[in-house]
C-alpha cells in the first residue's frame, strides 16, 4: 500500500465536474435581478390557480393578468388537428420557415404544470426556432389537468409524436428531427422520447431539448422547502398543487413510476439531449440529476446553467429580455450543431 505524502503535487480531481461560474453572484446581470424581484413581488400578490380555479386562471393568464406576460400571438401561425384514439382530435399550432424549404420538424410540448399553458403561449420562441433553424415547428394542445389528469397529457403527446414520425415526410418532405419543451413540457418530452424508443422510432431524431424539466416527480432537495418569497416563479407549494391535480391520490413514491418520472427509466441508447436550466430555478437538481444519468447511460448530454434565470424564463420575449435571449441562443446553437452533425 502506497505511503500518503501530504506534499505530493498530484492533485486529486473529481470525476464529476460542473462549471459553477453561472452560480456566482457576479454572473447575474442587474436586469435579471430586477426581473426576478418584480416576479417575486407579483407572485406574492397573485391569486393562485387552485384558489380561483384552473379555468379562470387560464383566462387571466391569456389576458396578461398574472405574473407571466400576455402571450403574443403571431399571424403566421397555422392550425392543424390530429385524430386520437384516446379522446377528441388534438389541436396543434404550426410554424413554417418563411421563404425557405423546411429541413426538419421540431415537435414542441409547452409547460404549465400540466394545468396551465397552451400551444399558442410561446409563438415568439417557436417562430424563432422555425426561422433560424429552417424547421417546421409543431406545438401540441394536449389535455390539461385537473379536468384531464394523468395519463391524458402523455397520451396526447405520444399520439402526435407517432403521427409526426409517420407523416412528416409526406406532409413537409422532411422528418421529425427534434423534440423539446419547457417545465412539464420537458418532462413529457423525455417520456415521448422513451415512448419512441420502445417503438424503435428514434433513428431520425437528432436531439431533444429539455428546459428546466421535472424528471423526478417526488421532488428533489432544491425544490423541497422552497418558499414563495425565495423564488420568482415555482416554489414547493406550487409544484405540489400542480402534481396533485395531475396525479390525484398518488403518493411521492407512486410518482416515481417510470411512466411518470423519466429519471426512473433505463436511459441507454437515447438521443443527444440539451438540459437548460436557470440558477434560480427550484428544479435545478432535476436537470443535474437527469443530465448525469443521461450521460452515464452512454448518451450525449449537454447541461447549461443560465445565470440568474428563474423557472419559466424561456417563455418571456427573447427579443427584449436578455436572460431569455441567452436561453434561446443556447437552444438554437444546439439545433444548428445537430443539424450539421453526420
Amino acid at each position: 500500500m502506497g505511503e500518503f505524502l501530504p506534499n505530493d503535487d498530484k492533485s486529486l480531481k473529481s470525476d464529476l465536474s460542473l462549471d459553477l461560474a453561472a452560480f456566482h453572484k457576479g454572473a447575474t446581470t442587474t436586469a435579471t435581478r430586477q426581473l426576478n424581484s418584480q416576479l417575486i413581488e407579483l407572485g406574492l400578490r397573485d391569486t393562485k390557480w387552485w384558489k380561483c380555479g384552473a379555468r379562470e386562471y387560464r383566462q387571466r393568464r391569456a389576458q396578461g393578468a398574472t405574473p407571466f406576460p400576455r402571450p403574443m400571438l403571431l399571424g403566421e401561425a397555422e392550425e392543424m388537428s390530429i385524430d386520437s384514439n384516446h379522446g377528441p382530435a388534438i389541436k396543434c399550432r404550426l410554424f413554417q420557415p418563411p421563404g425557405a424549404k423546411p429541413i426538419g420538424v421540431f415537435y414542441h410540448i409547452h409547460g404549465g404544470g400540466y394545468v396551465l399553458g397552451s400551444a399558442d403561449s410561446q409563438d415568439l420562441l417557436l417562430a424563432e426556432i422555425s426561422r433560424s433553424a429552417r424547421l417546421v415547428v409543431v406545438s401540441v394542445e394536449y389535455r390539461l389537468a385537473p379536468e384531464n389528469p394523468y395519463p391524458a397529457a402523455l397520451e396526447d403527446c405520444c399520439t402526435v409524436a407517432d403521427w409526426l414520425e409517420q407523416h412528416a415526410q409526406e406532409k413537409w418532405n422532411c422528418d421529425l428531427n427534434f423534440i423539446g419543451g419547457e417545465s412539464a413540457g420537458a418532462t413529457l418530452s423525455a417520456l415521448v422520447v422513451l415512448h419512441l424508443q420502445q417503438r424503435g422510432l428514434l433513428s431520425r431524431i437528432r436531439g431533444v431539448v429539455l428546459s428546466y424539466g421535472n424528471f423526478d416527480l417526488s421532488a428533489l432537495p432544491s425544490l423541497r422547502g422552497l418558499e414563495r418569497s425565495e423564488t420568482p416563479v415555482l416554489n414547493y407549494e406550487d409544484a405540489e398543487q400542480f402534481l396533485d391535480a395531475y396525479l390525484p391520490g398518488r403518493t411521492p413514491d407512486q410518482r416515481k413510476a417510470a411512466t411518470i418520472s423519466p429519471a426512473y427509466n433505463k436511459l441507454s441508447d437515447l438521443v443527444p439531449a440539451l438540459f437548460l436550466v436557470g440558477t434560480e430555478d427550484g428544479l435545478v437538481d432535476d436537470s443535474i440529476l437527469m443530465a448525469s444519468r443521461w450521460q452515464l447511460a452512454g448518451n450525449e448530454a449537454i447541461l447549461k446553467f443560465v445565470p440568474g434565470a428563474c423557472h419559466g424564463f424561456m417563455t418571456f420575449n427573447g427579443h427584449v429580455v436578455e436572460v431569455t435571449r441567452r436561453g434561446w441562443d443556447i437552444l438554437l446553437q444546439f439545433l444548428h450543431a445537430k443539424l450539421v452533425a453526420p
